[in-house]
């Protein structure tokens, strides 16, 4: 490996660091109480080291979020398993709910927490690439779900954004543990049983 190909390797290793730890801090602490000179002194690099590599906290957390969803995708990939497109629908639903409730802080970093949703605002393109990648994706399946007669025609971005949200406030409920406090005791299970009933809501009857 010549100088210049080393140089290049430090550099990415020296971020991926960066990025694993300020996620750990971030999941630690919390997006508010942690610090660039929190991230810096964890990795024993100084702060303007963590600058040469990242504008901002901000764009550390969504580089983070980037990065997360991605993963996300590759999860909800497996639901191309299934032919029939309301098949793949419901197991779109359930693998999102897995994802969330194997990751609830990462799920917390990806779509509760507003930091990555500011950093647009430094953006050139302020669309949020991520978030709506995974929305078309859903909307892609459901219009199958429409062409192919299983759900009833309607608007499909209303219908898509309305599945999405439901999905999302019941992981959300059982993620900021609202479920307990109202006496659910198994407030996983009922986010299943809760799905399984809107799935079959949605079927064309």
């Amino acid at each position: 490996m010549g100088v210049s190909e080393r140089r290049i390797r430090e550099r990415l290793d020296a971020r991926q660091s960066i990025l694993a730890t300020a996620r750990e801090l971030f999941l630690l602490k919390g997006f508010e109480a942690t610090t660039i000179r929190n991230i810096a002194e964890k990795i024993e690099y100084s702060p303007s080291t963590i600058y040469q590599h990242f504008k901002d906290k901000n764009e550390i957390f969504y580089t983070i979020h980037s990065e997360s969803f991605a993963e996300l995708v590759r999860y909800l990939n497996a639901s191309e398993m299934h032919k029939n497109p309301m098949d793949q629908l419901i197991a779109l639903g359930q693998i999102y709910i897995q994802f969330a409730l194997e990751n609830p802080e990462l799920y917390d970093l990806m779509f509760i927490m507003e930091a990555p949703i500011d950093f647009l605002d430094y953006l050139e393109d302020a669309n949020w690439t991520e978030g709506k990648m995974a929305f078309d994706y859903l909307k892609s399946v459901i219009a199958n779900c429409i062409q192919q007669g299983l759900i009833k025609e309607t608007d499909l971005e209303s219908l898509s954004y309305l599945i999405w949200s439901t999905v999302h406030g019941l992981v959300t409920i059982s993620i900021r543990k609202r479920g307990l406090k109202i006496g659910l005791s198994d407030p996983d299970t009922i986010i299943q049983r809760s799905f399984a009933i809107f799935s079959h809501l949605l079927v064309k009857s």
